[in-house]
């Protein structure tokens, strides 16, 4: 048998995951921050093996104290991945008109659907970039 079993998928460059994603995200934070604060990565449990979530909590490394931003609730297949958030941020994000009801382990989920890495990097970033996001931040971060 010389034909490879998949093509040529190994040699193909690695698809990002959202929970590399994530990582990044909370690394970054942690950097702009001077190490005050860390991005704290939350595995929710679920259901099925084929199933991922987690969650992305903002703490502060001085008190412990944390604050879960959004969650992220994905498939083997990776995308698309559904993002979830208070209304408010999501409203003030300006995704609310984007908002869909899915089905994530057989339970209803209200959130964003990101079809792609790029379309989640985006809608994290509009995340984080909100008024309410960005007051909680500061308040953790000046909980010292």
């Amino acid at each position: 048998m010389n034909e490879k079993l998949f093509g040529d998928i190994f040699e193909m460059p690695k698809i990002r995951t959202p929970k590399i994603v994530l990582d990044e995200f909370g690394e970054k934070l942690e950097q702009e921050s001077k190490g005050v604060l860390t991005g704290e990565i939350r595995r929710i449990k679920t259901q099925m093996d084929s199933t991922f979530a987690f969650g992305f909590a903002v703490k502060s490394n001085h008190t412990n104290y944390s604050y879960n931003l959004f969650s992220t609730f994905y498939t083997i297949l990776l995308y698309p991945c559904i993002i979830s958030s208070e209304s408010l941020i999501l409203a003030e994000s300006g995704l609310e008109k984007l908002l869909g009801n899915h089905e994530f382990n057989g339970f209803p989920l209200i959130g964003v659907s990101a079809k792609t890495e790029t379309e989640l990097v985006d809608y994290i970033t509009k995340i984080l970039k909100t008024d309410r996001a960005i007051s909680i931040v500061r308040a953790i971060y000046s909980q010292e």
